[in-house]
């Protein structure tokens, strides 16, 4: 059984975001949360597991919180909801304001 970090990291690994652009992604102001979580300080809470779930639905929240079963809901992991990255939006941003 995976520990409390390689859950997480797979989940964002499977995103193909960096730390930061998921912490982002999920509604996190910050990844000093998910930092903490791979020191082995915090564990991976309700709030987080629903952050995650909520952004991607086919994670398991339950495999999230304890490990067991199967990362995804579904028998077939479905495909990464297209993230956009914070590095894009801020290019956008300024194209918009050059425009």
């Amino acid at each position: 059984m995976l520990d409390t970090w390689h859950r997480l990291e797979r989940v964002i690994k499977w995103t193909g975001l960096s730390v930061n652009s998921f912490a982002l992604n999920i509604g996190l102001k910050r990844s000093e949360n998910l930092y903490q979580i791979k020191r082995g300080n915090n564990g991976i809470s309700r709030d987080l597991a629903n952050l995650i779930t909520t952004k991607y639905p086919t994670v398991s929240k339950g495999w999230l919180l304890t490990g067991e079963g199967d990362m995804f809901i579904e028998s077939q992991p479905a495909t990464v909801p297209e993230a956009v990255s914070y590095t894009h939006l801020r290019a956008h941003e300024t194209l918009l304001n050059l425009v």
